[in-house]
């Protein structure tokens, strides 16, 4: 017996099983049973990113949220006191954070979990009116929050322009199917506007792409005209609102255009061999059901094909809609190749496609839908595993904050970290950190003009000190700022005069060499403590300011007499 025909009994099974569950969510007697369902994930969904996302930080990108969060809410304007390019809607919903919750890395934290649940539910909401059952509904939508926001589990602009695609692409795909319902065109306004302030390389695909189907739309047509301008209207009055001219968006955006290129090094980047082989098994896994030959008369082709009657399913896609679901796989492919990310974080614009193909189509039989749940499931428990482990942290931080054992207590340095859990590195250079700026604030004032270097950025907000103004958020030349600035940010460093500077461990990642050429120039350099290198500005020593080397503090030995630093 050939192994495909042994298997098919059991499939069968399976798929007996599925329909009768599907069955479940449709009787009376059980919708309270799947509310609570889809409640229990919604509540796992939550408490997942509260607890991972306490969990490690990593100096890097962290900082970089930190920086713009603080920056923001201290008053400063984007583009013209400090230089990025990272998208509107990352520093809009990392400033309110701050606004809202207060100035903590848990209110970042916080911020992420109601944005996740938040797009969850309308997800949710939105799978069940085009017709998808809610058992699979909830496993979608899950699945899709398991891979963006939970494997990051801070905010970060990657993942959260991931999940609004896909809501943006779900309620396009509403829209199109009953462009007679008012109330539906407002969600997709309101989406639209947030995505338009996303990260453009997969934002403005899915927005471009979507608008062909749109166009081609007979129905739709005369109310996506008007509907986008009103979505357009929205943003242009959220940036005047928050003092933000649309050309320097715009400007921002083009000075790491050069990274918007497609290439293999950007899909294996921060990436270690045994997750390159991995991402490319899930993202072949994911659009098997497209392209693969076992799913002979599961093509796209075919769905392609399909008219636009209405089925027990909900309706079918017609060509307008196929253009809207590949628009979003584009972007996902787009993401893959020029994301710096871990590709689980873009994969839900690709898997979501996939699976309401799937879950619409009235030619996918038991076989393709057992393979969905198996596909999700898989995929599930994936997103779940990164985040717990804080792999994505822990790629961006080898050697610098992330370590095992993790353990507690920062209040003692900064309130800011109060309830983070981190490795012996953090502690030491928080505790020396402490104490520098204790001295500083002795010897110079309450308000020294202090610089902290790569992966120490976040220290102006932990020790509420001014940040500085006309410098990046951080100094990857061509991706944090444009590279026609350099010589207008070298400036700015030279005219700023700072105190002191404080460096982690003699690290300059990416910064220019004129920099570093003024620092030994002008500054002195004093290895103060194991981790942190201080330099203080020649000229500057007021009495008792003593630049003998510190001991490690007592609180950091006693942590390392109960756990082995690496």
């Amino acid at each position: 017996m050939k192994p495909a025909a042994a298997l098919q009994p059991h499939l069968r099974f399976s798929a007996n099983a599925l329909a009768r569950l599907r069955a479940t969510a449709t009787s009376d007697s059980f919708r309270v049973l799947w509310l609570v369902v889809e409640v229990t994930a919604l509540l796992v969904l939550v408490a997942a990113i509260l607890v991972f996302g306490n969990r490690h930080f990593g100096g890097f990108d962290q900082s970089v949220v930190v920086g713009a969060a603080y920056r923001f809410w201290e008053g400063q304007r984007p583009y013209s006191d400090f230089v990025m390019t990272v998208p509107v809607l990352f520093y809009l919903g990392a400033g309110l954070a701050f606004s809202v919750v207060g100035v903590s890395w848990f209110a970042l934290i916080v911020a992420t979990a109601a944005y996740a649940a938040a797009t969850y539910w309308a997800l949710l909401w939105g799978l069940k009116q085009l017709g998808v059952h809610r058992m699979w509904a909830v496993a979608v939508a899950f699945t899709a929050e398991c891979l963006s926001m939970i494997v990051s589990a801070y905010w970060w602009y990657n993942p959260v322009t991931s999940i609004t695609v896909v809501l943006f692409l779900v309620f396009s795909l509403l829209v199109m199917q009953s462009p007679h319902i008012f109330a539906r065109w407002i969600s997709w306004t309101v989406i639209t506007a947030i995505l338009a302030l996303s990260k453009p390389n997969s934002a403005g695909l899915v927005i471009a792409g979507s608008a062909i189907g749109f166009l081609l739309h007979a129905e739709a047509r005369n109310k996506f005209l008007i509907f986008s301008f009103i979505a357009l209207i929205l943003d242009l009055l959220i940036l005047l609102a928050f003092r933000l001219s649309p050309g320097d968006v715009f400007a921002s955006y083009m000075g790491a255009a050069q990274r918007g290129y497609p290439s293999w090094d950007r899909f294996i980047q921060d990436t270690p061999p045994e997750m390159i082989g991995l991402s490319l098994l899930i993202i072949v896994a994911t659009v098997m059901p497209w392209v693969s030959a076992p799913f002979d008369r599961f093509t796209l082709i075919a769905f392609g094909c399909d008219s636009q009657k209405q089925t027990d399913g909900g309706r079918t896609l017609g060509t307008a809609e196929w253009l809207v679901m590949i628009s979003g796989a584009i972007a996902a492919f787009i993401a893959f190749f020029t994301n710096g990310e871990m590709k689980a974080v873009d994969l839900p614009m690709l898997l979501v496609p996939v699976a309401i193909s799937i879950l619409l189509s009235k030619q996918a039989g038991w076989w393709q839908k057992c393979y969905l749940g198996i596909l999700v499931t898989f995929l599930s428990l994936i997103g779940l595993s990164l985040g717990a482990q804080r792999y994505r942290v822990k790629l961006i931080g080898p050697g610098a904050f992330y370590q095992l054992p993790a353990w507690g207590d920062f209040g003692e340095y900064s309130p800011f970290f109060k309830y983070l859990s981190e490795g012996y590195n953090l502690h030491a250079v928080m505790a020396a950190t402490s104490e520098l700026v204790a001295i500083s604030r002795n010897h110079i004032g309450p308000r020294p003009k202090v610089f902290f270097g790569p992966r120490m950025e976040f220290n102006y907000a932990a020790y509420r000190l001014d940040s500085p103004r006309g410098l990046p958020l951080f100094w990857h030349e061509g991706v944090g700022y444009p590279n026609y600035l350099r010589d207008r940010i070298v400036t700015a460093f030279r005219d700023a005069d700072f105190d002191v500077c404080i460096f982690f461990r003699g690290d300059f990642t990416y910064m220019p060499i004129d920099i570093l050429l003024h620092l030994e120039s002008t500054y002195q350099r004093v290895d103060t403590h194991a981790l942190t290198i201080f330099y203080r500005r020649n000229g500057l020593v007021p009495a008792g300011f003593d630049l003998t080397p510190r001991p490690i503090p007592a609180s950091v030995r006693k942590i390392l007499e109960n756990h082995a630093a690496p």
